[in-house]
């Protein structure tokens, strides 16, 4: 049954609200990004529940419009979470600058520019990690997420604000932290050239297939989770 649960939570994961302090730390970090268009979530959707992320910023599936980004578990204004939301914000800003969102954005669910050039580049960079010599096999796929052309720039960013965490920390807002790390603050994030053809052609046919299926096994997991319980309250899921 917790199992059930678990994916019945992940069909209709719990929002969370950042407080006053987070939010103004995002609005002033990206001033750029239309934050009306973002939710958050406290529970990983159900197909990402056995990954090794720890968040994930995603569209949203029935509208070209809005992003969600969903937290394994979410404690405020800690070091982790904070830093987490940071680099999870960062790709929100990639999404903003690669009219990806918001009335502006161009796509339906799965299929729109952001997820297209991030699929592709991961395949890319698969293919080349998986190429080179004395490369552990079993590290192909962490290596591809890690050195992707698209995380590389939010690890940064999110590492500049781990550097800088403890003026968040200390002060009653975030005008003290932009105050001692200006370059914090970023209006474009420098979204990177299309990824080579084949891997982009791949990445485009598999957000179709994404955007077209998603729905559908949402629908299956949906009847699972009710048919074995799901919609029942299980106390250890509370955070």
């Amino acid at each position: 049954m917790q199992f059930a649960q678990k994916l019945y939570k992940g069909i209709f994961p719990q929002r969370l609200k950042l407080d006053q302090k987070e939010q103004e730390l995002l609005q002033k970090m990206y001033p750029t990004v239309d934050w009306e268009y973002v939710r958050y979530y406290r529970n990983m959707p159900w197909y990402m529940l056995k990954s090794f992320a720890i968040a994930t910023a995603l569209p949203h599936s029935y509208s070209g419009k809005y992003i969600n980004i969903y937290f394994k578990s979410y404690k405020p204004n800690t070091f982790i979470s904070t830093c987490t939301l940071v680099h999870e914000a960062f790709h929100v800003l990639q999404y903003e600058d690669m009219a990806s969102m918001n009335k502006k954005g161009w796509g339906l669910g799965f299929f729109r520019r952001f997820i297209r050039y991030y699929l592709g580049w991961y395949f890319a960079k698969w293919v080349q990690t998986f190429l080179k010599k004395g490369v552990n096999r079993k590290e192909v796929g962490y290596q591809a997420y890690r050195y992707h052309e698209m995380e590389i720039p939010a690890y940064d960013h999110e590492s500049i604000f781990g550097e800088n965490f403890h003026h968040y920390r200390n002060a009653d807002d975030s005008s003290y932290l932009f105050q001692q790390a200006p370059k914090l603050v970023i209006k474009n994030s420098n979204s990177p050239k299309r990824p080579p053809i084949w891997a982009w052609l791949l990445g485009s046919i598999i957000a179709l297939v994404l955007t077209i299926v998603k729905p559908i096994a949402d629908c299956l997991i949906l009847i699972i989770a009710l048919l074995f319980g799901g919609w029942r309250e299980d106390k250890t899921l509370i955070r």
